[in-house]
């Protein structure tokens, strides 16, 4: 496993007493190299993520802030038919995977002083989280022998890579938006806050090989002569 990380961030006033930026960006350069009976993986990932906060001060009474981050990752996963059991070397070329997850999310706010007495703050951000894949051999149905050896490691067959797929498109969303105002009244302090959400969700997941609304998983179990399959 090899895992590089390399960041680079800035921040400071762009004008003096008025706007400021502050930013940091991290790349990656990830490889995991997994070894099986009869298959073998190499999973990679260079995918950047980053944050950027900004405030603006528009004046003595309206501030505009902004953030942000992305904290998205997605790995490449390749599979190979190995010709021996956990060896480097390779024979087939199954196809690579794409599994994606985390996403981006922005936020946006004002703060106005109105007056001396009475201020309001409006806030707005969407979030937005990719769980979606994409499987190699997905159309492929699970083929696999089990038993083959003494401690009963299991061999795989054909072009699967995954015995479960997730829904390619399935992903989390979250919009929000909230006003909150604040009176100062003599000596009391009133407060009020209106608030909205709306959350989306795509999820699922099928067998490999679905065929209509039926899996095909085939499997052949071994055992010596005279033993007994389990159910």
């Amino acid at each position: 496993t090899t895992n590089n990380l390399y960041s680079l961030w800035l921040g400071g006033p762009v004008i003096k007493d008025k706007l400021f930026v502050f930013g940091v960006i991290q790349g990656v350069d990830y490889k995991n190299n997994t070894y099986g009976v009869s298959t073998q993986t190499e999973l990679k990932n260079t995918e950047p993520q980053y944050l950027v906060k900004v405030d603006w001060n528009l004046n003595d009474n309206n501030l505009l802030e902004f953030t942000a981050f992305n904290d998205k990752t997605v790995d490449k996963q390749s599979t190979w038919n190995s010709t021996v059991p956990y060896g480097t070397a390779r024979e087939e070329f199954l196809g690579t995977s794409t599994i994606n997850s985390g996403g981006q999310n922005y936020v946006a706010s004002w703060t106005s002083q109105l007056t001396n007495e009475f201020s309001l703050k409006a806030m707005a951000g969407k979030g937005e989280y990719d769980r979606g894949s994409v499987i190699a051999g997905a159309d492929c149905p699970v083929s696999r022998e089990t038993g083959v050896t003494t401690a009963g490691q299991t061999l795989s067959f054909g072009c699967w890579t995954s015995t479960r797929v997730t829904e390619p498109k399935a992903k989390d969303e979250r919009t929000a938006y909230r006003l909150d105002a604040e009176w100062i009244v003599d000596k009391h302090t009133l407060r009020a806050g209106l608030d909205y959400e709306k959350y989306e969700v795509v999820d699922g997941t099928f067998a490999s090989g679905i065929n209509g609304a039926e899996p095909l998983d085939y499997s052949v179990r071994r055992t010596a002569v005279g033993g007994t399959l389990p159910n």
